[in-house]
């Protein structure tokens, strides 16, 4: 049921007007999820004193795209949905690149 709510709000965010206007906004989003909070993720795993699966987990969060929660937190209080939408749209499509990077080198960073 989550999946299919998702699905409308997103469905119900693109066409709104505006969608595509704010690429500042959307860059920065970018290269805060696919480039500054992956290596935060790794330093973590790396130096905290964590088992083996919780250094994994970490590993893989690291590589993950943003999920749909900016979109529905900007609807539930009213914000621009235009650029929620925009850049989760944006940080899946950088994430087919990133993923694995960002598994490869950080199982290799981390020691796994």
């Amino acid at each position: 049921l989550s999946l299919i709510l998702t699905g409308a709000t997103l469905a119900d965010a693109i066409a709104l007007p505006g969608i595509g206007h704010n690429f500042f906004a959307t860059a920065i989003g970018c290269i805060v999820r696919h480039a500054i909070l992956p290596l935060l993720f790794l330093a973590v795993a790396r130096w905290l004193p964590c088992t083996i699966e919780l250094k994994r987990v970490l590993v893989v969060q690291a590589a993950m795209p943003c999920a749909m929660v900016p979109v529905l937190l900007s609807r539930f209080y009213l914000a621009d949905i235009g650029t929620a939408v925009q850049i989760v749209i944006a940080s899946t499509v950088i994430g087919l690149l990133t993923i694995p990077l960002w598994l490869r080198v950080g199982f290799a960073f981390v020691g796994l």
